[in-house]
């Protein structure tokens, strides 16, 4: 035992024999931070492993609970969620590690790092022998609430040590089942003009026979009522006023279900209130520009009346001193028209349309009932209130980089208007700059230098003829225009690249998309190394790099319910065609039948004819608060005809890097199992392709605060598309790619800040289809050399 102490207590300081970890490539430094690293990931598991240590006598660590069911009704997911008492949280699985965080301090001690690791960990989980009776008549509640009237719990509770597990066991039994289902009936809704609208929308009813008798659907039934009847013009309608009549008289464990509706004076206890629910049509529109609450509570009556006005189209705008957007685009935003009925879709449309200009911090649409114009209708007047944003603001933005070993700095400056000519147009004007030093530079370049400027102008309309007034579903669509200037020097070519885009984005419930009816760049080579000019000189690739026009035409939609599931599982998809040139080609074969052997010219230079499309999918997993799985699938390729032998280089793929296959440096990996030439090794990376395939899975797990860990496993591969890519094993053939698939593995550190993300992962290489000779794996094949590690920095999460 003391041998082994005295060895345990040398590899924390001295690290392992370096002997040993030298011969297979690792670094001292690497050895001395990888053992310390071990060396405390080992405590929290030997701790978390003894997780009983501050267990008090007489008490015992709830240490799980386990829901088995006998037959078939409600889910163990939807029964755990009323379990009062549940056991410390776990990482991969089985390890206890923030009890381990919390068990490494002294409860003698209530200060320094003690009381540190007490706070980011967890206190041990005392079982409860309340919170178990607790948890079973939340259970039983539930299951009756469910339709299972007669359902049993019981529970057994397992000790061992000071520790205790307890199991909860549910007999379902018979469910009561929906059989009689009355919506219509005049005797539960007096009220024709509602009933006639429920039966109109009768088909829409999530209740129908068979169904099992559960509280949650007709919830649901209710709240699905409600929204419709507010939809129709009933303003002061609310879930309240709807109940279900159940007749169970007939036994057999079945129901009748009889819809009814209150109306006010029966749902109260004011005899002055309505015997029936009035319609409201809506009145006077009034949109306050320049809303300020704080003025407005010091005196709200004579707030509005101190204010200028203007009617513009039957809509009256209030401000003071000056109008600072154009009349027609504030009353355009109002989604309904006096004299229409109250719509709540209409509502929040308003909402959504005053949002969609980009202008307002807060956005609040009041309605204020009025004097009765008939009988059964009302008159609803609408106030909108308008908050701005400041108008015109600026950003300077200074930030350190560091890349697959390369160090640098960014920076940015950024101008922005939010309502340039008074018709919300967002006008953003940016300047940036940043050089990063290389660490495998060639000798007369050791860095890459970039700046730029970029102009960007969005607005609120869409410039489409017999569209400007046209209502949309979802919000406004937005045309936008923009012009750049983009200068790169690095070791291998010098370019400038100038842009000019115009498009349309707009978005509906889940989906969202951007339209770039012309995007055109003009890639200018102004300089090119010698050394890299005779490596490219007469092959496929020098088609990539020269100066060319691309004309294009491209399409994203994105699809995602992550907005409606923020704290639960939800899916990414984003689909991307693109096509160049083919305009520009057909014009000029119509003039010059005969192509010219350098193809034809644009103002002098080459332009660019291709198809392109990209598919990127993702699913993320909520497995439970602590813990979480990130899946991404994406495949794209390319393919140059016509005027063009290969893609430009800016529309080509590339692997690595932080956001990429995180084991191989940015745009080191591939093309497919070509490998660099020894007397080009010196070069800067830039392998690029036609095709890629990538796959990543990410666990992402909680640690302490906004510390959070990962580990992943990468997967993928980029390759040419042309069979006249002279580059051996460069080229994508459908019989043998899958053998030129990279796979990649390991861990990250996340600081998780909410407004920031700072992300280091350490890669590490699992097989490589680089290799020259021999297996492609590495693991049990050959020793690990520091290059198959690659540490990556990044902003935000990878996917």
């Amino acid at each position: 035992m003391a041998l082994w102490s005295c060895n345990l207590i040398k590899f924390i300081i001295f690290g392992p024999d370096r002997r040993i970890m030298q011969k297979i490539g690792i670094s001292s430094f690497y050895i001395r931070v990888t053992a310390r690293l071990m060396c405390f990931a080992c405590m929290i598991f030997l701790l978390s492993c003894s997780p009983v240590r501050y267990v008090p006598d007489q008490k015992y660590l709830l240490v799980y609970n386990k829901i088995e069911v006998a037959g078939q009704g409600v889910s163990k997911r939807d029964l755990s969620d009323y379990l009062r008492q549940q056991p410390n949280k776990k990482i991969f699985g089985f390890i206890r590690f923030h009890l381990g965080v919390y068990n490494l301090s002294n409860p003698a001690k209530q200060k320094g790092i003690n009381n540190w690791l007490r706070t980011i960990g967890e206190e041990p989980v005392i079982y409860n022998p309340a919170a178990r009776e607790k948890s079973k008549a939340q259970l039983q509640q539930f299951l009756k609430n469910s339709g299972f009237h007669f359902a049993s719990v019981t529970d057994t509770v397992v000790f061992n040590g000071k520790k205790a597990g307890v199991t909860y066991r549910i007999h379902f039994g018979p469910p009561y089942i929906v059989d009689r289902i009355s919506l219509t009936n005049p005797d539960f809704i007096t009220d024709s003009g509602i009933r006639s609208l429920i039966a109109k929308d009768s088909a829409s009813s999530l209740l129908a026979p068979g169904m099992r008798f559960d509280q949650e659907i007709f919830r649901l039934e209710r709240n699905r009522i409600a929204k419709v009847l507010r939809d129709h013009g009933y303003y002061g309608f609310s879930r309240e006023y709807i109940y279900f009549q159940t007749d169970t008289l007939r036994g057999n464990l079945t129901a009748g279900i009889t819809l009814g509706i209150m109306n006010p004076r029966d749902a109260g206890t004011d005899p002055s209130l309505s015997s029936f629910h009035p319609l409201y049509r809506i009145g006077d529109i009034s949109i306050i520009t320049d809303f300020n609450s704080a003025e407005y509570l010091k005196d709200p009556a004579s707030y509005l009346a101190t204010a200028d006005t203007l009617v513009f189209m039957g809509t009256k705008l209030v401000f003071k001193g000056k109008l600072y957007m154009r009349p027609s685009l504030l009353q355009s935003s109002v989604a309904f028209q006096k004299g229409s009925l109250f719509g709540q879709m209409l509502a929040d449309k308003t909402t959504e349309n005053f949002s969609s200009l980009r202008n307002f911090k807060q956005i609040k649409v009041n309605f204020l009932p009025g004097p009765f114009l008939s009988d059964s209708i009302q008159q609803l007047d609408c106030q909108v209130f308008l908050t701005p944003m400041i108008k015109q603001s600026y950003d300077v933005s200074l930030e350190g980089t560091y890349s697959s070993g390369n160090i640098g700095v960014a920076g940015n400056l950024i101008y922005k208007h939010r309502n340039l000519l008074k018709g919300a147009e967002s006008f953003e004007l940016k300047f940036k700059g940043a050089v990063e030093f290389l660490s495998n530079a060639v000798a007369d370049f050791n860095r890459m230098v970039e700046f730029g400027i970029d102009g960007r102008l969005d607005v609120p309309r869409t410039w489409v003829p017999f569209t400007r007034n046209k209502s949309f579903k979802y919000g406004k669509p937005h045309a936008s225009v923009n012009l750049s200037f983009n200068y790169q020097a690095r070791p291998d070519f010098t370019r400038t690249i100038v842009n000019a885009a115009y498009g349309y984005n707009w978005k509906t419930l889940l989906t969202r998309h951007q339209i770039n009816v012309l995007e055109f760049n003009y890639v200018n080579v102004t300089k090119m190394s010698d050394r890299f000019y005779e490596i490219i000189k007469g092959t496929y690739i020098e088609n990539s790099f020269r100066s060319h026009v691309v004309p294009a035409f491209n399409y994203t939609l994105t699809l995602t319910d992550q907005e409606l599931n923020k704290n639960s599982s939800f899916y990414f998809i984003r689909i991307r065609p693109e096509i160049a040139g083919n305009l520009f080609y057909t014009v000029n074969r119509l003039a010059i039948p005969d192509k010219p052997d350098n193809g034809y010219l644009f103002l002098g230079t080459p332009f660019s004819q291709y198809t392109e499309a990209d598919v990127d999918l993702r699913y993320h997993w909520v497995m439970n608060p602590t813990n979480r799985m990130a899946f991404r699938v994406f495949a794209g390729a390319g393919y140059p005809y016509g005027n063009t032998d290969a893609l430009p280089f800016e529309k080509k793929y590339f692997s690595g890097g932080s956001s990429g296959i995180r084991a191989w440096q940015v745009r080191s990996l591939g093309p497919g199992s070509y490998v660099m030439p020894e007397d080009q090794s010196h070069l800067y990376p830039n392998q690029l392709g036609d095709v890629k395939l990538e796959a990543n899975i990410e666990y992402r797990f909680d640690l302490f605060k906004a510390l959070k860990g990962a580990l992943f496993l990468d997967a993928g591969n980029i390759w040419t598309i042309r069979d006249s890519d002279e580059r051996p094993g460069a080229v994508f053939k459908v019989s043998s790619f899958y053998r030129e698939i990279a796979v990649g593995t390991g861990f990250g550190i996340r600081a998780d800040l909410s407004y920031f993300i700072g992300r280091l992962d350490l890669g590490i290489k699992l097989r490589d289809p680089g290799t020259p000779d021999g297996p492609k794996w590495i693991p049990g094949y050959r020793p690990y050399a520091w290059k198959d590690f690659v540490l990556n920095f990044g902003i935000g999460y990878p996917f």
